[in-house]
C-alpha cells in the first residue's frame, strides 16, 4: 500500500487500534515511524515496537485498567500545510492550552518532544499532538 503521507497513516493506525482497544498494530517500517515510535516509547505512551520478518513493525500499545495511556493523537503539520513552532511559540503554546498534552516536534536534532526542545533551545515543525 502506498501512502502519501506516513505521518497521517501512522497516527490513523494508532488511534484506529485505541479505539478498538487492540494490544498490537502492524505498520510499514520506515525511518521516520521507527523515530516517532522511539519518543512515544520514551514517553510511556506505548511498550515498545519490534521489526517483523516482512520489513514492518508490530507496535506494542500500552494499556491502564482497560483504558489507553494515550487519549488521541492528531496530525498537525500535513503535506498541505506545514506548522512551525519558535522556541517562544512553544512556550506560548505551553501556557495556553493544556499542560498535559505533548507535541512531537520535527528538530535539526530529530524528533522531539515540546519539553526536550525547549531545553535544548530549539523550535521546528509541530508533526504529532498527543493528549
Amino acid at each position: 500500500m502506498i501512502t502519501n503521507h506516513r505521518i497521517s497513516d501512522l497516527v490513523a493506525r494508532l488511534n484506529n487500534a485505541i479505539t478498538r482497544k487492540k494490544a498490537d498494530l502492524l505498520v510499514p517500517n520506515t525511518k521516520v515511524t521507527k523515530n516517532i515510535l522511539n519518543v512515544l516509547e520514551d514517553q510511556g505512551f506505548i511498550r515498545g515496537y519490534q521489526l517483523k520478518s516482512n520489513n514492518s513493525l508490530i507496535i506494542n500499545l500500552k494499556y491502564y485498567k482497560n483504558n489507553s495511556v494515550v487519549n488521541s493523537l492528531k496530525v498537525v503539520s500535513k503535506p498541505s500545510k506545514r506548522i512551525y513552532f519558535s522556541k517562544e511559540e512553544i512556550i506560548q503554546w505551553k501556557n495556553q492550552n493544556n499542560k498535559f498534552d505533548v507535541l512531537l516536534i520535527s528538530t535539526n536534532r530529530g524528533i522531539l518532544t515540546h519539553q526536550e526542545a525547549l531545553n535544548l533551545n530549539l523550535g521546528g515543525e509541530i508533526l504529532i499532538s498527543i493528549s
